[in-house]
């Protein structure tokens, strides 16, 4: 309640001891002029005075350690609460993150038992364009690279609502990582299932139907659909780089283990919510 090292703490404490002194001095010791009433008359007063002063003071003093503690009190139940109400959210988390890492494991093991079954990936020539290498070179041990990348992967989506639990986390640090994890599987997910052989086959369909409107001398409809070939093509380029990159950032971001250790971790929020709530305590 006091603070004993505070200045203002002693300079309050010297003036309550010396306030009397001086009274008595001024007052009794010495006449002072135009100070009218006898002894007892000034006696009486400052002892009304003094005793509501130090009543005043005693209740300001009081009341504000009160208030100071329903503060504390207050804030304490807001932080149980939060900390409680987490445990809902932190569930769904913690099922959607072991979900995660599962498919993670089983696109990483297909990856690596396709390189293995093709002789590993084929190593390129300095100055070479690979793909062109993989065309004319096809008795070349290994599988070269960028059919390694266009590699078509079904993986499960995130559920979209589980985004909004991460609002519920009050571990700042858990928090980013949290969302780091979910946006890295979005956008993994989807590079993997985009299927480029497939896109590949409905271009060429395309073509197709290009060429049968030439021989009917259909211009206007060949140009949209020539349109329409260019976006697919655009669009199959894009994913090429977004496989290509989310490959990248999978291996040399160790992805798989920061996906490990944030359930870890959940899982540890998750216990000692569980302790809180059976012990009332945070």
């Amino acid at each position: 309640m006091f603070d004993f090292k505070s200045r203002s703490f002693w300079t309050y404490a010297i003036v309550i001891l010396l306030f009397p002194v001086v009274v008595n001095f001024l007052l009794f010791q010495a006449k002072l002029p135009y100070v009218f009433g006898t002894e007892d008359n000034w006696l009486s007063f400052w002892g009304n005075y003094t005793g509501g002063l130090i009543s005043a003071v005693v209740a300001y003093i009081v009341a504000n350690s009160q208030i100071k503690k329903q503060l504390k009190l207050d804030l304490a139940k807001e932080r149980y609460s939060r900390t409680v109400n987490q445990l809902p959210a932190l569930v769904r988390i913690k099922i959607e993150i072991e979900k995660f890492i599962k498919e993670l494991e089983k696109v990483k093991s297909l990856r690596e038992k396709f390189i293995e079954d093709n002789g590993g990936i084929r190593k390129k020539r300095d100055n070479i364009d690979e793909e062109f290498v993989g065309i004319i070179e096809s008795k070349r041990e290994g599988i070269p690279e960028f059919e390694v990348i266009e590699k078509h992967y079904y993986m499960e989506i995130g559920e979209s609502e589980t985004f909004s639990y991460l609002e519920k986390i009050e571990d700042i640090d858990l928090h980013i990582d949290l969302i780091t994890c979910f946006n890295f599987y979005k956008d993994f997910s989807d590079a993997m299932n985009y299927n480029m052989s497939l896109a590949d086959k409905q271009r060429e369909e395309v073509g197709e139907e290009v060429e049968k409107l030439l021989e009917t001398r259909e211009f206007t409809k060949i140009q949209l659909i020539n349109e329409q070939k260019g976006i697919m093509y655009r669009e199959t380029e894009t994913y090429y780089v977004k496989k290509k990159n989310s490959w990248k950032s999978f291996y040399d971001d160790h992805m798989l283990d920061k996906f490990k250790d944030v359930l870890a971790r959940v899982n540890n929020e998750i216990e000692i919510i569980k302790h809180i709530k059976e012990s009332g305590e945070i």
